[in-house]
């Protein structure tokens, strides 16, 4: 086995010890991560979202200082690399933090302090900020929606500032947009829901981008996918056939001979530290097993869509990989086919068409297919959490779910497993 995979193995497992460790006391807090991008639509950043599951089950907003306090302490603890790789992380943080009552257990430079709009800028505040930014830690202001009295010296000091695009029109971005000129900050557009809103941010020189706009179908041209977009949406549909076997892999992966180069090139980098080189396809798939092949030749596949956003490549990962963790809590839903419904349920934005639309010509079994279009059945309550976890929705999350601690960890180790991966094979 490789070291790289080796090392995930490990990860796996420090997870489930946490999970037996807890198991008598669920954690208090879920974790999720959204993309930020940049002016080309490349990841720049995440953002790590939080809640406490205390306040969950009470349907309250909960202790926001408890809930930083624990998100933070739980980036010491695994390490921002598993979570975010090589990029910052946003990361929310209340007074206590800023005036060092609480401290900060991670490094600067890979953390970008968000200060909350409901901290004011007194001189306490300020001074607080201007500390963590004088330690090396990037600051932004979120939720910013306009001029307040005394709030400029904040602005000063901040480095980014966070505009909510979503509570305002387009006029109104535009005001607020111009009002930030005098600052050094560099302005992030956040809740952008809708590649319009995208295009009119990136025109008023916004130069960081927050929200699923990428992750939504282009539907403004009707245009049928192209016969190699077609044929790579049902080669991914063979590679998952959940009674697909390891002979069965090697003749639909060797169909497709620009995909066998690839993956034996890429197999044999210095990246995956293969012991010996390998040649051939049965090699590949014996020595790496079946479903890790399965899963590189999948985001082998899909980085082909050269026209469309990294980020969105690896969402659909994240989310299939997500679903594939969460499947041994569901009767029914086997982990290839849960992996086939995370994957499939962001075939909309790939191939800019309806969901039912992109799904119609592919042979999927009906409570695959039900699960997409409708959330039905086991493996529908499987993506219903992953969409949740995804967009920090954590009120979406159905009632009837796996426990606190077995949520997290697989959050945890999805967000890990497709940071490495994309890692290995070269962003």
């Amino acid at each position: 086995m490789s070291a790289v995979w080796e090392d995930q193995l490990a990860f796996d497992c420090r997870l489930e010890s946490r999970v037996d460790s807890n198991s008598n006391s669920s954690p208090s807090i879920l974790v999720a991560r959204q993309p930020i991008l940049d002016r080309d639509q490349r990841l720049a950043a995440y953002e790590l979202l939080a809640r406490s599951t205390d306040a969950l089950d009470a349907h309250t907003p909960g202790d926001a200082s408890a809930t930083a306090g624990v998100l933070i302490g739980m980036l010491a603890e695994f390490g921002l690399e598993r979570l975010v790789g090589d990029l910052p992380a946003f990361v929310n943080v209340t007074s206590e933090y800023l005036t060092g009552e609480l401290p900060m257990p991670v490094a600067p430079g890979r953390v970008v302090v968000e200060v909350l709009e409901t901290i004011e800028p007194d001189a306490r505040a300020l001074a607080g900020v201007a500390r963590l930014k004088g330690l090396g830690f990037q600051i932004a202001i979120d939720d910013y929606v306009g001029p307040r009295p005394g709030y400029e010296p904040l602005l000063e000091l901040a480095d980014i500032v966070k505009v909510d695009c979503l509570a305002m029109d387009r006029r109104e971005i535009a005001r607020v947009a111009q009002s930030l000129l005098p600052f050094r900050a560099r302005r992030l557009a956040e809740k952008i829901e809708d590649r319009a809103t995208f295009h009119a941010c990136r025109e008023l020189g916004f130069d960081l981008f927050q929200g699923y706009f990428f992750a939504r179908p282009d539907l403004s041209s009707t245009r049928a996918p192209s016969a190699d977009r077609a044929n790579l949406v049902h080669l991914l549909a063979e590679l998952h056939k959940p009674d697909a076997d390891l002979d069965d892999l090697e003749q639909i992966i060797a169909r497709d001979a620009a995909l066998t180069l690839k993956l034996v090139r890429v197999l044999n980098s210095a990246a995956f530290g293969l012991a010996r080189e390998v040649s051939t396809l049965r090699e590949i798939l014996v020595y790496l097993g079946p479903p890790t092949v399965r899963d590189i030749a999948s985001l082998l596949l899909l980085s082909r869509c050269d026209d469309k956003p990294r980020p969105l490549m690896l969402m659909a990962m994240q989310r299939a990989r997500m679903c594939q963790r969460l499947s041994s809590f569901a009767r029914s839903a086997s982990a290839p086919r849960a992996f086939l419904v995370g994957l499939f349920s962001a075939l909309d934005a790939i191939l800019d068409q309806p969901i039912q639309e992109a799904l119609k010509s592919l042979p999927l079994s009906e409570d695959v297919r039900a699960a997409i279009l409708e959330h039905r059945g086991d493996l529908g309550t499987v993506l219903e959490i992953a969409l949740a976890f995804e967009q920090g929705n954590w009120e979406a999350l159905p009632k009837t779910r796996p426990s606190d601690a077995a949520l997290l960890d697989a959050s945890l180790e999805s967000a890990a497993w497709v940071t490495q991966l994309d890692r290995q094979l070269g962003r």
